[in-house]
């Protein structure tokens, strides 16, 4: 059983690694003269013969890529079918046959659906990826359907349809289809969307523009108006901030800003009837993945003991990776970490890690670096780009970051909360709080005129646990001894009555202390504090709080009680 156990969180560690990476972004485009695909990088160098007639298309004209597939997806209205190859046109496949006049085709990789057009049908139609379970979204209101497009997260279809020279959108099934632009159009063909920016781009062949609006068909804008023939795709970089579009009559492909802004020729040679084209961004080298079970201590971690810990890989010198390298998100139901290296790429990843380089594995609980004794030092050797290798890891700690507790709530006594005809002077008090910690605590009253405690405030801070009344009394109890030495032994009269005296006033110190207020409080015990606030408004209302703090970074409130002076 334990030998199948740790097979699981090993076919984990390699189960994401299903794309296939290349180092350089490409364009890839259908030319309708010739009957090929071809791609080129994007700055129309290096272009390339994908598929041709000897390939078996006869007569390509949309494209769609499904990149963590591998796939070149083409509609063909020669042979009335779908087909689609891998990203270097080899392993051709029929998918979809019986459709006679399929034009642009878009994906949904998320669902696993393609959509395309149909300008013979009048209808827009999707299918699964391998071609199976055909549907009709939409079949009717279209006259000329062409270009398509998919807004999979906001679960929208847009599409220009030349016959009517709209542009139109449904949901994916093909409900609750709406007009978006049905002005100042004459042959609209192909569109692409920014989803980011909430923006359709399209070419109209009838004008020779390029223009955008919003999602919804409100501000329509010119992009390019001069210098174009008849464009009929167009496909968007939008993170590099590019467009890039084919000119059929014009035998070209160029590309701008997405303002329309500096317009480049890329390819004008070897082109006839360039019709659509997407672009297929660069994919960084696949990591290289480590992962395994962490022991701190001689206790293994867990993915229910695992809070506060981070792993991380660096290289040698304590440099990380960029992107970073670690596991911060705790352990994964196998109690394994997993981090992924990246490897390094001149264009696309240059802050990778070269194969077969040193690193270190760091294990850090609470923000404190632990001491990595398994593998030593925490040392290994990086694999490959798309290899797994598990990697235990055991790790010496320091004891845990003591944390401070903070002091217990105060609990107000008087003045009581809503009490009136208070005089301008009185006499605050609340129960002492202890500090689980056994700190020293200090508390701070606040007495202001608004319970925001901003207007008005006559505040006392730093007061100690020192009770006055006690002092008050032990004053007292002071001139009493005083009082009794001086008498002791004394046998006249005159003396005795000295000390008659002397108790006297003793006795008034201490009625009068704490009798400030013109509303006399309780006697005050021992286990509470007392603070004396004079100089209060007559005929206000005022709210009070007591702070109090460890002087550790432990503070608590009190609950706020109001009072009104006479």
């Amino acid at each position: 059983m334990k030998s199948v156990l740790l097979i699981i969180p090993l076919l984990l560690l390699s189960s994401l690694f299903q794309h296939d990476a290349f180092a350089q972004s490409k364009m890839y485009w259908i030319d309708a003269g010739t009957d090929k695909i071809q791609r080129a990088d994007l700055d129309g160098s290096n272009v390339e013969d994908l598929l041709s007639r000897a390939d078996g298309i006869l007569s390509p004209e949309g494209i769609a890529l499904d990149l963590a597939g591998g796939k070149i997806y083409w509609t063909d209205f020669g042979y009335d079918n779908i087909q689609r190859a891998d990203l270097d046109g080899s392993n051709i496949e029929e998918l979809v046959t019986g459709i006679p006049n399929a034009l642009e085709i878009d994906l949904d990789t998320v669902n696993g659906k393609m959509y395309w057009t149909d300008s013979s049908t009048k209808k827009i139609q999707r299918a699964d990826l391998d071609g199976s379970n055909v549907e009709d979204i939409v079949s009717t209101g279209l006259t000329f359907p062409i270009g398509i497009a998919l807004d999979v997260p906001g679960e929208k279809i847009y599409w220009v349809d030349a016959g009517t020279d709209k542009i139109q959108r449904s949901d994916l099934d093909g409900s609750n289809m709406e007009d978006l632009v049905t002005t100042g159009l004459d042959f609209p063909v192909g569109l692409d969307l920014d989803l980011q920016a909430g923006k359709i781009y399209w070419v109209d062949c009838g004008t020779d523009k390029i223009q955008r609006a919003n999602f919804d068909g409100s501000n329509v804008e010119d992009l390019v108006t001069t210098g174009l023939i008849c464009t009929v795709g167009i496909a968007l970089n939008a993170t590099e901030g590019k467009m890039y579009w084919t000119d059929e009559l014009g035998s070209k492909i160029q590309r701008a800003d997405l303002d329309g802004s500096n317009v480049e020729d890329l390819i004008t040679t070897g082109l006839i009837h360039p019709d659509f084209i997407e672009i297929a961004f660069a994919v960084p080298p696949i990591p290289a993945r480590i992962g395994g079970t962490v022991t701190i201590d001689k206790t293994p971690l867990t993915d229910s003991t695992d809070e506060g810990y981070v792993v991380k890989v660096t290289k040698t010198n304590g440099d990380p990776f960029n992107p970073v390298a670690e596991d911060n998100d705790g352990l994964n139901n196998f109690d394994w970490y997993i981090i992924d290296i990246p490897i390094y790429d001149a264009t696309e990843q240059p802050g990778g890690a070269q194969p077969s380089d040193q690193a270190v594995i760091h294990v850090y609980r609470n923000g404190e670096e632990l001491t990595v004794t398994k593998p030593v030092n925490g040392e290994f050797i990086i694999g490959n780009s798309g290899s797994t290798e598990q990697i235990d890891i055991e790790a010496e700690g320091s004891p845990d970051v003591e944390t401070n507790n903070p002091p217990a709530v105060p609990q107000l006594v008087y003045p009581s909360n809503g009490l009136s005809d208070l005089g301008t002077t009185i006499e605050f008090k609340w129960d002492k709080c202890s500090d689980p910690d056994g700190d020293n605590v200090t508390y701070n009253l606040y007495v202001c005129e608004d319970i925001s405690f901003t207007t008005g405030c006559i505040n006392t801070e730093n007061i100690a646990s020192l009770n006055r009344n006690v002092f008050y009394s032990s004053t007292g109890a002071g001139l009493l001894l005083v009082g009794l030495f001086i008498a002791g032994g004394l046998r006249n009269k005159g003396k005795i009555a000295m000390l008659v005296t002397m108790i006297i006033i003793v006795a008034i110190i201490s009625i009068s202390c704490g009798s400030t207020s013109s509303d006399p409080p309780p006697p005050t015990p021992n286990n509470e504090i007392t603070q004396s606030v004079s100089g209060l408004k007559q005929g206000t209302a005022y709210y009070w709080k007591v702070v109090v703090d460890d002087n550790n970074d432990g503070t608590v409130e009190s609950e706020v009680r109001s009072f009104t002076t006479q």
